[in-house]
């Protein structure tokens, strides 16, 4: 009995993500897989609650938000402006050395970026646990590029209802 209700658990965790990527719409399927990818994120769960890494490098602590929309999900996002200010084009090769000498002056004040590989812009990421969340308790550090939250279960006991 105790081995089917975890995988029971995760079964309809499962069916849960599926099932809430169909509340978007279809024009933002890139938007949608770029952030089931990112940020990668392991979870563990212990007796007392959850902990989350996430990788999120690149990023100041003020451009990532946290925030619980209910008791039981925690949605992590944030936004990051690229670093290339001016898209410059090369200057064109020269014969003389007067042109030359005006190029490499031309590119040290505006410089030419020959690759853009980081990724910028916004993510957003939600995280639905099965219990509770204490949100008054949960504690985030971010250092070196990894984000640590401290998720604690709830207390919350069972309510009973009586039957009249």
């Amino acid at each position: 009995m105790s081995f089917s209700q975890p995988l029971l658990g995760q079964v309809f965790r499962d069916m849960h993500r599926a099932f809430s990527l169909l509340d978007e719409p279809l024009t933002n399927v890139s938007r949608r897989a770029l952030s089931a990818r990112y940020p990668p994120t392991d979870i563990v769960e212990t007796k007392t609650g959850y902990e989350l890494h996430a990788e999120i490098p690149g990023f100041q602590k003020e451009d990532i938000d946290i925030h619980l929309p209910d008791d039981h999900t925690l949605v992590i996002g944030g936004n990051q402006e690229s670093s290339t200010t001016s898209h410059s084009t090369p200057a064109e090769p020269s014969v003389g050395d007067e042109q030359v000498a005006s190029s490499s002056t031309d590119v040290m004040n505006s410089p030419y970026w020959w690759k853009s590989e980081r990724i910028t812009g916004s993510f957003k990421r939600a995280f639905t646990f099965p219990h509770s969340i204490n949100g008054d308790a949960i504690k985030a550090n971010y250092k070196d590029g990894i984000l640590i939250i401290n998720v604690p279960k709830s207390e919350k006991a069972a309510i009973r209802i009586p039957i009249e």
